[in-house]
């Protein structure tokens, strides 16, 4: 595997975006690809707590604790089929052409984003649950190539991935194995 500095560790390129539902607290068996993303990003979140030790008159800073962890995803899909509207509407399919809105609230799902990189290294990103909902409207008339853009909020799987509860990164490598990063 390469490590920098490396002309070859550049990234360029899309790639496809998988998603399995939940059912409870069983995690998902099956995968729908959902076709080409636009965009794709992860942003890992943190709250933390300052504290502060009395020096004579003044208050000086001396740690920062870390209390809240997470994770949000963002991602847009071009393809307007039935199974990604029927994801950005939220909504149940009735006889495979209607799409019923917002009667499929509170769903989590775990995704699975596979970059098809022309430049850089293969990796596949797993995020094993995440609760999703529109990032923003579905502009029905555009210049533009009309898509729908997602939000996700990342929750835990400790029961499942107990030491890595929120999600991994694992680098292909040119040999049989592979290296995973967890989060």
């Amino acid at each position: 595997m390469e490590t920098s500095p490396s002309a070859y560790l550049y990234e360029l390129g899309s790639g496809e975006l998988y998603i399995g539902e939940w059912s409870g607290d069983t995690p998902p068996v099956d995968w729908t690809h959902l076709g080409y993303v636009e965009e794709f990003s992860v942003e890992d979140t943190e709250e933390t707590f300052p504290n502060y030790e009395d020096v004579g008159r003044q208050k000086i800073l001396n740690q920062v604790v870390v209390v809240i962890v997470g994770y949000e995803v963002a991602f847009t899909l071009g393809e307007a089929s039935v199974q990604n509207l029927q994801l950005f509407m939220r909504g149940s399919l009735e006889n495979n052409h209607i799409i019923h809105a917002g009667q499929a609230l509170g769903k989590e799902y775990a995704l699975k984003f596979v970059p098809d990189y022309a430049l850089g290294p293969s990796k596949t990103w797993e995020f094993w649950k995440v609760a999703l909902r529109p990032g923003g409207p579905l502009n029905l008339i555009s210049d533009d190539i009309i898509s729908m853009p997602f939000l996700g909020i990342g929750l835990t799987d400790a029961t499942n991935h107990p030491s890595s509860p929120l999600y991994d990164v694992t680098f292909d490598t040119t040999t049989t194995t592979t290296t995973t990063t967890t989060i």
